[in-house]
This record gives structure tokens, C-alpha cells and sequence, in this order.
């Protein structure tokens, strides 16, 4: 596998999840050398997180969009549009929370609950 990434985090001892430049998302194996790939973003994956408890993946790019994902079946469950390029996120059993920014504002999106096909949620605004 070739790929320059620009965002990335562990699955586990033997994976990791790699966010491009190009917009693709790679679950890499590197004691098995093997790769699955995602193209679902137009622009540079800012942000990759990985959801052990629900076995998620959640990605944040610069085409403002944040998309989540089943690890299992490697298979898109969600997309969420942003304001702004997706530069944080964060995510536990029962929340997912994203942030991204645009010259002063800063927007976070709070999604409650999960699983996430039930998600319903709040946009804040910060001003600074």
C-alpha cells in the first residue's frame, strides 16, 4: 500500500485506519499486508476516529462532510454535512461530537443518541 496520510488512528495491534490527501480512507492490515478502501470524501480526511465500543469509524474532511462507518461490513452508515472543514472529533457509547471551523466561528455538532442510526442533533455556533 501507497498512501500518503494525513490523518489516521488504531483499530487494534494489526490495524489502522489511514485518512488521505485524496479523500480516501484506507482500514489497513500491516502484519497481513492487506488493505480496504473508501473513497468518501472529495477533499483531504482531516480527522479519523476510531469507535472500539461500537466498532465504528467516524472520518472529518475539508468537503465538510463527517461519515460514519461499520468496521464489519466496511460499509458507509451516515453522512453529516458540516458548515465548515471537520477538523475534531470525539466519541464515546452515547455521543458523538464534531467540530469545525471557518474564519472566526468555530461549529460543533452534538449527536445524541447512539446507535447511530437513531441520531438526532444540535449545531452550536462559537463566536470568537
Amino acid at each position: 500500500m501507497q498512501a500518503i496520510g494525513s490523518a489516521f488512528d488504531f483499530v487494534d495491534e494489526n490495524s489502522i485506519i489511514i485518512g488521505t490527501g485524496d479523500g480516501t480512507v484506507f482500514l489497513y492490515d500491516y502484519r497481513e499486508n492487506k488493505d480496504k478502501r473508501l473513497l468518501p470524501h472529495t477533499r483531504e480526511v482531516c480527522k479519523v476516529k476510531y469507535c472500539n465500543s461500537l466498532n465504528f469509524v467516524i472520518t472529518g474532511g475539508n468537503d465538510n462532510k463527517v461519515n460514519i462507518f461499520d468496521l464489519r461490513a466496511w460499509k458507509q452508515i451516515k453522512e453529516l454535512n458540516h458548515l465548515a472543514a471537520v477538523k475534531a472529533i470525539d466519541v464515546d457509547k452515547s455521543k458523538l461530537v464534531t467540530g469545525a471551523g471557518k474564519y472566526t466561528n468555530t461549529y460543533f455538532t452534538i449527536l445524541i443518541p447512539i446507535p447511530i442510526y437513531l441520531l438526532s442533533y444540535k449545531v452550536l455556533l462559537i463566536k470568537h
